[in-house]
């Protein structure tokens, strides 16, 4: 591994200075953009959105009906009320649409037997371990612009990518970061997706229920001529994000080491030497990982890979913990 990069000493003392500073001047601004934008007319529109009325009647001081604004702190709640039912929603679907697809490759791959039927264990097993991860995260997975991009983000990306391609689904569960197509799958094509999926007539005002219907029925509709290519496909995007999460890592890891060797609390270094080498150690098995994962051409290749790095009894879970 490259020598890292060297710098002065990172007080964390001058990091909390910095941080409170930050935090009063986002409120100023905040503050002020409130009172520049958000006029009466902006208050009516969101009030009309969220409450079903631009304003709101009341009884005035005399006792009788009077109608007045909404005010920013009730628009606001019922802005944050409304995400978070968006979130419970996007949740639930993601999960039960996931499962279906869990069912149908436990189902098809114990029909088929044999090396076929391994890959669809092995998909299955990936995927369901993905959902897990994903379901049972604090990751806000409805947040288009996330101030942190967690590696939950893109765990439900690639979630997001096999749930259109086996279903073919016309709707759009999980945007990619900043509202941007997906990319932690590199082969997945965004728009060719919406261009195959859309020659398909399709409700797109359907309940969750409905749209979980027309997915099983789907699915109930491919034959034996179908999977094998919706397998392989999910196999090699399977490959790529593990590709893709290695390289994040490894492009990472140098930068909190330097970090890390630089802290200081109260003048003193925040991490011994030995701890540094520790965390080194680490980043230079990531990088070798990273390469030889790299390599590899076929998700079929992915399983004796582990099994070979991390001991025979390693699963695709084993290298999803070991790249965290």
């Amino acid at each position: 591994m490259a020598d890292l990069p060297e710098g002065p000493p990172v007080e964390i003392e001058n990091l909390m200075a910095q941080v409170a500073t930050a935090r009063d001047q986002a409120g100023a601004l905040l503050d002020g953009v409130r009172r520049k934008f958000i006029s009466p007319e902006f208050i009516r529109i969101w009030g009309d959105q969220l409450f079903g009325s631009p304003t709101k009647v009341t009884i005035g001081t005399d006792g009788n009906e009077v109608e007045i604004d909404w005010t920013l702190d009730e628009i606001l709640h019922a802005m944050g009320a409304s995400q978070e039912e968006g979130e419970r929603t996007t949740r639930h679907q993601l999960t039960t649409e996931t499962m279906l697809i869990v069912e149908s490759f436990d189902q098809t791959g114990g029909e088929q037997g044999g090396n076929a039927g391994m890959q669809f264990a092995q998909a299955r097993d990936l995927v369901y371990d993905v959902l897990q991860r994903v379901i049972f995260s604090d990751e806000q997975l409805t947040d288009a612009r996330p101030l942190h991009v967690a590696e939950t983000r893109y765990l439900t990306e690639f979630l997001e990518v096999v749930r259109r391609t086996v279903l073919r689904s016309p709707y759009m569960l999980i945007e990619g970061v900043n509202e941007t197509p997906i990319t932690s799958i590199p082969s997945f094509d965004e728009g060719e997706h919406w261009e195959d999926v859309f020659k398909e007539n399709f409700d797109h005002f359907a309940s969750a229920d409905e749209r979980y219907e027309r997915a099983r029925k789907k699915v109930d509709r491919y034959t034996s001529d179908d999977w094998p290519t919706i397998i392989d496909t999910v196999a090699q995007y399977s490959l790529e994000y593990f590709q893709q999460r290695a390289r994040r890592l490894t492009r990472r890891l140098p930068d909190e080491i330097n970090f890390a060797s630089r802290l200081t609390i109260r003048g003193r270094r925040a991490y011994s030497d030995d701890q540094v080498q520790v965390y080194t150690r680490r980043a230079q098995e990531v990088q070798d990982v990273a390469r030889e994962l790299g390599e590899l051409k076929h998700f079929n290749e992915l399983i004796p890979f582990i099994g070979s790095r991390f001991g025979k009894d390693a699963t695709t879970s084993t290298l999803l913990d070991f790249l965290t």
